[in-house]
């Protein structure tokens, strides 16, 4: 026998905002990742990893674009979406 369970959730406003910008800086994050994945193949012939890009989004990017933003969202969140552009 096979039982289904649904279940609802209801974010207040606070929590929707959060979920939002958690999704936006996922996907600005990948994409930033393969551009800068695809830059850096063709300059030296070899992949970035994960964690290199990792270390240079930290130390580099964020601090002298003013990126602040991407700090404001769980790291995991972020780490996931690296990770999830190196497959």
């Amino acid at each position: 026998m096979l039982k289904t369970y649904y279940t609802e959730i209801n974010p207040t406003i606070e929590q929707i905002t959060k979920i939002n910008k958690t999704i936006g800086v996922c996907r600005f994050v990948y994409n930033l990742y393969l551009a800068t994945q695809q830059e850096h193949y063709e300059v030296t012939g070899k992949f970035l990893s994960g964690y290199d890009f990792s270390k240079w989004l930290n130390n580099v990017y964020v601090p002298n674009n003013n990126m602040l933003w991407i700090k404001e969202v769980s790291s995991k969140a972020v780490k996931k979406a690296i990770m999830n552009g190196e497959q």
